[in-house]
């Protein structure tokens, strides 16, 4: 990736670091595996792969002056990794003596770098440990910044009028937005520079003010443009505007209710609301799995005051008036749902945010009630709605493979905040593609289902002349499969998309010499989200590539040697096919 330098240690193909010493005498540091925490474990292997380097980028966060390791490096999250498998699909460590798993969950450790208490736009150090705290993998990338200066000549008062005249609005119409330092870096002349970050401006820039519609989207305005919300990086020298990018949701008396009512598709669904004293109803606020759904009436997404309540009934039957909500509610709670038990992630923030979905929303207030978008944005789900070959007005609720894929984009959002731009936000699409597609697959299908029985197509009957938006088997056919340099479309993220998501194809249904499959499609989509949560913000497609079949050397390292080895050239194919090589 521009800019940065990578350090790489997987298990099985480098020298292993020494663990840390036992003792707690004056002269050895006391040892994070065995009495400290998982980031201190995981701070000690920086410390010893950075301390070895000769590069200055990677010595330089590694250096301390104090007792501090790596202190170039800031924590952002440590989450466990569960696996959903019989052992033989643990990771073997090697000096175990055993020759046997030595646990059945893995630990990530993500970290950021910092110079001077600085964030480094971009950066990103992922740490993999197993249950024993030895390390599995690193990957680490950082820039060297020892000449960049640490002070701003340029205010942030001074920035933020900057920014105004760059997007051509009064600087009231900003609104409360201020910058912070970051350094970045600039492609123009491949130096980094110190920057204030702007984030979630209501301002579109220049050439985006009026933007097309891109191949295998929905038609209508989404709210990545209008509202516009974009991230900006100005120049903390002069004022220039190096990057941005698509920021893309008193108590009461109150008891659970069990409810039930008809969806889009007018079929009985149960699930489980609240019940409210005053006045005397029942919502839809599922307390017990975290759902808030709420009904916009028919106005814009970016009306205020947004609603503040849930759908509400007099009694526990919600009918057919409330169908929009119906779908909404149970599509939203199976997406949540699999994330929980099939990878073990806790909302969509993996911190038991609650899920508020707004169905019945128009692009702006007056309009026909038809908005053809689906979109995770401010944290919450917005479903706007469509014609169907009767003429009826349907909710793009009762689509699970697009609730799937926008609240994948959430996901994203909290993992690996891939920036929507080019071949990372390419990915972004891409990997909500797949989590659409495998999700309502496995509801639809069942957990003993596989891979070449599935439906591979994105918003079927939704595309032109009643295809698909999107087939991850043959992505060319919705113009998504194509190599592109590009200012539109966010620099082509859906026609680069299908790329990597015919990969991923190819990863899935991949077979061994007997025709039988070599992934269960638990495996892969286990491989592809920890792969996710690992990828740094700018990360390319050879790097999405490099950390899949990085970890997937650790995921299947407790198989035969062959068996170990036909999967991951399998993985290995799948992306030299589409050109990722």
């Amino acid at each position: 990736m521009p800019g940065l330098e990578n350090l790489h240690f997987h298990f099985s193909e480098s020298p292993e670091p020494a663990e840390p010493p036992r003792s707690r005498t004056a002269e050895a540091r006391p040892s994070p595996i065995w009495s400290g925490s998982t980031e201190d474990a995981a701070r000690y292997y920086l410390h010893q792969l950075l301390g070895k380097d000769t590069r200055p980028s990677l010595r330089g966060v590694a250096l301390s002056a104090d007792a501090q390791l790596v202190p170039g490096l800031a924590k952002e999250k440590a989450f466990e990794i569960p696996w959903p498998f019989d052992k033989a699909r643990n990771p073997v460590r090697r000096g175990s003596g055993t020759g046997k798993p030595s646990g059945r969950a893995t630990s990530l450790v993500r970290f950021r770098q910092v110079h001077g208490e600085i964030p480094v736009f971009g950066s990103s150090a992922v740490v993999e440990l197993d249950e024993s705290r030895k390390l599995i993998s690193a990957d680490v990338n950082v820039a060297d910044l020892s000449e960049v200066p640490r002070e701003p000549k340029l205010s942030e008062e001074d920035a933020r009028h900057a920014l105004a005249g760059f997007v051509t609005v009064p600087l009231e119409k900003l609104g409360p937005v201020r910058g912070s330092l970051v350094y970045v870096h600039d492609r123009a002349d491949d130096r980094w520079r110190l920057a204030w970050l702007y984030q979630k401006v209501p301002a579109s820039p220049p050439p985006m003010a009026a933007p097309g519609n891109s191949p295998g989207e929905l038609t209508g305005e989404s709210p990545r443009q209008m509202p516009p919300r974009f991230d900006y990086l100005v120049d903390a020298g002069t004022g220039r505007v190096l990057r941005w990018y698509g920021s893309a949701p008193a108590l009461r008396e109150m008891a659970p209710a069990g409810c039930n009512g008809r969806d889009e598709d007018g079929a009985s669904c149960a699930f489980l609301g609240r019940r409210i004293a005053a006045p005397p109803c029942i919502e839809m606020h599922d307390e017990l799995h975290r759902l808030i759904t709420m009904d916009n009436a028919m106005k814009s997404y970016d009306t205020h005051p947004q609603p503040e309540i849930a759908v509400r009934c007099g009694n526990a039957n919600f009918g057919q008036a409330n169908a929009a909500a119906v779908s909404a509610h149970i599509n939203g709670g199976k997406v949540i749902a699999f994330y929980r038990a099939v990878l073990g992630r806790s909302g969509i923030d993996d911190e038991q945010m609650v899920l508020v979905s707004v169905v019945n929303n128009t692009a702006h207030d007056g309009y026909a009630p038809e908005w053809k978008q689906a979109q995770w944005y401010d944290n919450k789900m917005w479903y706007g709605q469509y014609r169907d070959g009767q003429g009826n007005l349907k909710s793009y609720a009762r689509h699970l493979d697009i609730v799937a894929h926008e609240l994948t984009h959430g996901v994203t959002e909290y993992s690996s905040g891939l920036k929507y731009w080019g071949q990372s936000g390419a990915l972004d699409e891409s990997f909500a593609d797949l989590f659409g597609v495998t999700i309502d697959n496995v509801s639809r299908l069942g957990n003993n289902s596989t891979a070449d029985q599935w439906s591979w197509q994105i918003g079927s009957g939704l595309g032109q002349n009643g295809g698909p938006l999107r087939d991850l088997t043959a992505p060319s056919l919705t113009n998504l499969s194509q190599f592109v340099a590009t200012m539109d479309d966010w620099g082509g993220v859906h026609t680069l998309s299908g790329i990597h998501s015919k990969a991923a194809y190819d990863v899935f249904t991949a077979r061994d010499a007997a025709g039988k499959l070599l992934l269960g499609w638990m495996e892969a989509i286990v491989i592809y989200y920890v792969s996710l949560c690992r990828l740094p913000p700018e990360a390319d497609f050879l790097k999405a590539r490099a950390t899949i079949a990085d970890f997937a050397k650790t995921f299947f390292s407790g198989l035969p040697d062959g068996e170990q080895q036909a999967r991951l050239t399998a993985i290995e194919n799948a992306y030299q096919q589409v050109g990722i090589a």
